[in-house]
């Protein structure tokens, strides 16, 4: 119930895995289903890797065009906003994003913002705020849907919060869903991908193999101690 009957969805598509996958599972949704679910895609170019990323919003812009998705996209200078608010990249390009996301959605009448986080972005970022320093309310992770505004019943919805990363892949692969990879993920100076390539497989292969599920489990529980704390 993430979507209802007839709403209109904006996607987030990047172009890469977890977005194409995302894009593709809503529309094969919609179809089967008959939920008559408007669907629309938004794409920003962060304006941070050159050439790769013209490549991106084009590659997205041509499919979009060949399966005729209405599309929305801007180029943003993320590095200016980051050296004038004092953010870190990662920080700036986040808050460009949602700002320009909620200003896309608001436009085209959208009840729902979809982005592609998965289980494994899930489990990630729980252990980025176990290391930083976090309370229960850190702990839940990202919850599956949450409110962006009351005025304009507009939500934010993660309909791949509970898959795990390989069966994504697998996914892509078993339908031919063509994608972009995005070479930043790779770089390990930042600190959410250190986590990613570095510490989880380690804890993985010297510790618990199933930890992505347990940094899960442990935030589901958190969550729900923290609802009923709140209503206390």
């Amino acid at each position: 119930d993430l979507v209802r009957k007839g709403e209109t969805v904006l996607c987030a598509v990047s172009g890469g895995p977890d977005s194409m996958a995302m894009l593709n599972l809503l529309r094969e949704v919609n179809e089967v289903q008959e939920l008559e679910w408007k669907i629309v895609v938004g794409h920003i170019n962060h304006g941070l890797r050159g050439k790769a990323a013209d490549e991106d919003q084009e590659f997205v812009r041509q499919l979009c065009e060949k399966s005729q998705i209405p599309f929305h996209t801007t180029k943003v200078d993320v590095a200016a906003v980051r050296k004038e608010q004092h953010l870190s990249t990662e920080e700036a390009a986040r808050d460009v994003r949602y700002d320009w996301l909620n200003e896309t959605a608001i436009s085209v009448k959208a009840q729902k913002i979809a982005v592609a986080h998965n289980l494994d972005d899930q489990a990630e970022t729980i252990l980025h705020r176990i290391i930083r320093g976090t309370g229960l309310r850190g702990l839940k992770g990202m919850p599956p849907i949450r409110l962006l505004s009351k005025k304009h019943d507009l939500f934010l919805i993660r309909p791949l919060i509970e898959v795990e990363r390989y069966e994504i892949e697998t996914f892509l692969r078993e339908k031919s869903i063509p994608y972009r990879t995005d070479l930043s993920n790779l770089d390990t100076s930042i600190t959410r991908n250190k986590i990613r390539h570095r510490l989880l497989p380690m804890i993985e292969s010297e510790f618990n193999p199933r930890v992505k599920m347990s940094l899960v489990k442990l935030g589901q529980t958190a969550g729900s101690f923290y609802i009923l704390l709140r209503e206390i």
